[in-house]
């Protein structure tokens, strides 16, 4: 009974995608989106973000978070070398992703919160281009 149940886990793990083969599987649904000619780099961004969302915590989804703010065009190598040393050195290739992920990048606007530039004892406008006041606390 017991070598049946183990033959039965060996099984069913090695049928279980991993994550990293998961996140592929975003970027081929992304590929094959209909609406993928008109979206915005942001876009692409918050379709494969609400994926990844999904995922357990584990090495593909830390190492999607690392990389989101790199190069665009070194992301999948730093994605495909994660991979690599996760799955126990097995190659891991995503080509769907190595295609799309240079045209990924999320919004980086930095919104101007009126209340909290009042805080900073910003008074107007032109002074929100975020020029330091001097303190007046005293230096320890």
């Amino acid at each position: 009974m017991t070598k049946l149940l183990v033959a039965f886990l060996i099984v069913f793990l090695s049928g279980c995608s991993s994550d990293f083969d998961k996140t592929c599987e975003f970027f081929v649904e992304l590929s094959q989106s209909p609406g993928i000619d008109w979206m915005s780099a942001n876009d692409k961004n918050i379709f494969i973000m609400e994926r990844m969302n999904t995922l357990e915590d584990g090495d593909a989804k830390a190492a999607w978070n690392a990389i989101t703010y790199a190069v665009p065009e070194e992301k999948y190598e730093l994605f495909e070398q994660v991979a690599h040393d996760s799955e126990g050195g097995k190659d891991w290739q995503c080509s769907a992703m190595k295609v799309l992920v240079p045209s990924i990048k999320p919004e980086t606007t930095i919104q101007k919160d009126s209340i909290s530039l009042k805080s900073m004892g910003v008074t107007n406008e032109k002074e929100a281009d975020f020029k330091p006041k001097k303190s007046t606390l005293p230096l320890l």
